[in-house]
């Protein structure tokens, strides 16, 4: 590609997918969709007590910049939480708009700064962040507990989240209430 827009770094990034794959016991997950282009991001993770991100694992069907987002994601989100990757949305959306770079570790997202050009590439760049507040939306809080001696033990099944972008109106909705309503017309 001759394109300056897919630079070798952009690919590279891409190629690495650091990160890709699913967690087999997952806590918490979240999933994102780009309608307009058909971007999908399925991110599952495990989070400690204190509500930061342990494991995380993405399965990006997307396009480069998509996929670039989320192999930077996979390798620095580790011991981040739901406040940090928030800051960290504004600050990519900021970088889009022609701002500065966001702060470390987070400073590959520079690679990402000549789609700052492109609009409709703009959703594709923060759809992974999408998904991973996504599934932080969907979540309960955790509750720390003394460890049972009596009973069964319960097996916590993982929340998901799925994310709905249409220009600028997000909408999250719950896959319960989804699989509730049944298949929705086009």
């Amino acid at each position: 590609m001759s394109d300056p827009l897919y630079s070798r770094d952009v690919l590279k990034l891409a190629a690495a997918a650091t990160g890709a794959g699913e967690l087999p016991e997952p806590r918490l997950s979240g999933y994102a969709l780009n309608p307009v282009c058909g971007d999908k991001v399925l991110v599952t993770m495990r989070v400690d007590g204190r509500g930061r991100i342990a494991e995380l694992a993405h399965e990006t069907k997307a396009c480069v910049f998509t996929q670039a987002s989320s192999s930077i994601l996979g390798t620095q989100l580790r011991g981040a939480d739901e406040a940090r990757i928030s800051r960290l949305r504004h600050e990519v959306e900021a970088m889009l708009a022609g701002g500065a770079i966001p702060a470390a570790p987070f400073t590959d997202f520079a690679v990402l700064a000549g789609v700052s050009e492109h609009k409709n590439r703009h959703t594709c760049v923060l759809l992974p962040i999408d998904a991973v507040l996504g599934a932080f939306a969907v979540a309960e809080p955790l509750e720390v507990a003394e460890p049972r001696t009596e009973g069964p033990k319960r097996k916590l099944a993982p929340a998901r989240a799925r994310v709905r972008v249409r220009g600028k109106k997000r909408t999250r909705l719950r896959k319960a209430r989804i699989r509730k309503a049944g298949r929705r017309r086009r």
